[in-house]
């Protein structure tokens, strides 16, 4: 429906105001919320077994460990996932300078696995 009214508006543009453009998007934006939420009327969200709100009480150390662990591990990934071009450069033109051709080949398809990238292997075609 908004689809429609938008294409009915943008139509007939030429005619209006700004005024009107910027009623007519304040109205939109503070309009679909409400039928949005319009869906909580009809369906039902009951809770078959409510959760203990006592667990949240007990935080030991145990629990903040785990999350450290978690929080560390979780920035080593993003870390290597964004710089995982400049590593790849690193490995190709560094650490194989004096690779033979197999292994480089070798390395050069892992990490076209490992970073994401289309790999082109005749075994890969199978499997995927």
């Amino acid at each position: 429906m908004i689809r429609s009214v938008l294409a009915w508006w943008r139509r007939n543009a030429r005619s209006r105001p700004s005024w009107l453009w910027v009623s007519a998007v304040v109205f939109l934006v503070t309009g679909v919320p409400t039928v949005a939420l319009g869906h909580e009327r009809f369906v039902k969200h009951d809770v078959l077994r409510p959760f203990p709100h006592e667990f949240f009480a007990h935080v030991d150390g145990n629990v903040l460990t785990i999350a450290m662990r978690v929080c560390v591990a979780m920035i080593a990934v993003l870390f290597l996932w964004f710089h995982r071009h400049g590593i790849q450069a690193f490995v190709e033109t560094r650490v194989l300078r004096h690779a033979s051709d197999r292994d480089r080949a070798l390395v050069a398809r892992f990490l076209r696995f490992v970073t994401d990238q289309p790999l082109d292997a005749p075994w890969f075609r199978h499997v995927g």
